[in-house]
């Protein structure tokens, strides 16, 4: 009996992102499919990743997967490490990733020089507990100005994306930032707004944080 091939990586990556859960709006930004993560082991990703790969493989037209997929795999600097698990520096991870797309948000009241002060201190692994009283106001406005926009909720808005994705690293919505949820939006924001090349950049940056 003839065997068959191990596929590739790639190979499996775009099998993946065939599947019907990628068309839902919502959950392929804040959910898992079913078998997850176990049916993405053979990518050899941490699953923040993994997830982000395939969601931005999905919503690229079908011929250009495997050429994207294996590029990204041809980059990279090798298999994963393993993920520190403490508060700050999963909040140092995702405050980097958002750091990648935080000029797509392009409302003044949101993108501006305090805020990214903020996200950049964040990604430096500072204390935000610490942060002043005055910065404190500002941002706790500029959380509340995202998270009641009814154009960022629309799961379309690339820049509502971006913006959501901000709020869940400078004030999450339980108590460890949910890096998953934040690399989802920020992977769904670049590959809207991006040309394939940018977003492979992207991923890789993220790869290599």
């Amino acid at each position: 009996m003839r065997e068959v091939p191990d596929r590739s990586p790639a190979d499996v990556a775009c099998e993946l992102a065939r599947r019907r859960f990628w068309r839902d709006e919502h959950e392929r930004l804040i959910g898992s499919p079913p078998d997850w993560p176990g049916a993405a082991l053979p990518l050899d990703l941490d699953e923040a990743l993994a997830h982000a790969l395939v969601l931005v493989l999905s919503q690229l037209p079908a011929a250009s997967r495997r050429p994207f997929a294996e590029a990204f795999y041809d980059a990279r600097l090798g298999p994963p490490s393993a993920r520190p698990r403490d508060r700050r520096t999963q909040v140092a991870r995702a405050a980097s990733i958002v750091l990648e797309v935080f000029d797509l948000i392009e409302n003044p009241l949101v993108h501006d020089d305090r805020v990214l002060d903020l996200l950049q201190g964040a990604a430096q692994g500072d204390d935000l507990t610490a942060t002043p009283a005055a910065a404190l106001e500002h941002l706790r406005r500029v959380i509340a100005r995202i998270r009641l926009d009814v154009d960022y909720g629309d799961p379309a808005n690339a820049e509502g994306a971006a913006a959501l994705a901000l709020a869940e690293v400078l004030d999450p919505s339980s108590d460890v930032v949910d890096v998953k949820e934040v690399l989802a939006r920020s992977a769904w924001a670049a590959v809207a707004s991006w040309e394939p090349a940018r977003v492979l950049a992207f991923l890789l940056a993220v790869d290599r944080l």
